[in-house]
């Protein structure tokens, strides 16, 4: 059994096949395309020598126009404006209406009264001797009416009070503090403070709020806005599903401050 020795040369490739042109056809193409466009050239050329054209209506022709000509119209910004003379109400606007003036003929002379300067204002003269008007002077002053003060039997305050408003005053409270009377020698406004409480009852935030009187304002003190932030801070509500919201006025009683002489 023969078998054929093994070539451990590789397989060439096959040579590649001319697919485009050469560049030699390529330049032939080029100069037969030239001489193409030159020949061109020379037959479809124009041989006749360039001359100038004559000149019409060189000097300018001036037409008057009326004023009633429709080009000249266009010419007018206002002609939208202006009322159209064909429209209804133009023969309203194009003649003023009559207007009737009334003849004033008197059949008589006037009669004027006959003044005579020498009692020419007697009448007024005997008015200001006489002075009938003195027996009726105007009295205008009212009569002085004077009512009693209405005594209330309602009890003097003699301790602070408190009062919850909107939302939060529907929780009742777990403990009630007692307010104390604040040492200070004058009156203090109420002070207000807005209240924010939790679902377990705690007092979650507080803001002072400011008061709405400008005498209040000037007369507001720091003791009782600090006792007003002490005391709702250590508040308890009942529990309830979700956080509610309110204010808390604080009416405070004042005691005079003890003053030590020395000498």
């Amino acid at each position: 059994m023969n078998e054929a020795p093994a070539d451990p040369r590789p397989l060439s490739p096959p040579p590649p096949s001319d697919a485009g042109w050469p560049w030699r056809k390529l330049a032939w193409l080029a100069v037969f395309l030239f001489a193409a466009h030159v020949g061109a050239l020379f037959v479809f050329g124009g041989k006749k020598p360039v001359t100038a054209r004559a000149v019409i209506n060189l000097v300018p022709h001036l037409q008057l126009t009326s004023a009633g000509d429709e080009l000249i119209a266009l010419g007018d910004p206002t002609l939208f404006v202006l009322p159209h003379p064909d429209d209804f109400g133009a023969p309203l606007w194009q003649h003023p209406a009559d207007r009737i003036r009334p003849a004033f003929h008197y059949t008589e002379d006037p009669e004027f009264l006959k003044l005579n300067p020498e009692t020419l204002g007697a009448a007024f003269q005997e008015f200001v001797q006489t002075n009938r008007f003195a027996p009726y002077a105007p009295d205008f002053k009212p009569a002085l009416q004077l009512t009693a003060p209405a005594l209330t039997d309602e009890p003097a305050v003699t301790a602070s009070t408190w009062r919850i408003t909107g939302e939060l005053a529907r929780r009742p409270l777990l403990d009630t503090p007692a307010l104390p009377a604040l040492a200070y020698n004058d009156v203090l406004p109420p002070s207000k403070v807005q209240v924010s409480v939790n679902a377990e009852g705690f007092v979650a935030s507080l803001v002072p709020l400011p008061p709405e009187n400008a005498v209040e304002a000037k007369q507001r003190a720091e003791v009782g806005e600090t006792n007003a932030l002490r005391i709702a801070r250590k508040l308890r509500f009942a529990p309830a599903a979700r956080a509610t919201f309110g204010e808390i006025i604080f009416n405070w009683h004042t005691v005079p401050l003890l003053t030590t002489n020395t000498p």
